[in-house]
């Protein structure tokens, strides 16, 4: 995670072809804590490289 605000978060991926290739879905829950307790429902705003923002949704 590169950044985060209360309705969004910008994402390093591993791969920088992944949200191109459609590796990524367009709406998925990121887990921002290791436990998985905390995480936010997110769609997939924009990609670039090898980032791409989401905005946080209030269901999926």
């Amino acid at each position: 995670m590169r950044d985060i605000s209360d309705t969004g978060a910008r994402l390093k991926l591993r791969e920088a072809s992944a949200a191109a290739q459609g590796q990524l879905p367009a709406r998925f829950i990121l887990a921002i804590s290791k436990s998985g307790n905390v995480f936010r429902r997110c769609e997939l705003v924009w990609h670039k490289k090898d980032e791409v923002g989401v905005r946080f949704a209030s269901s999926i």
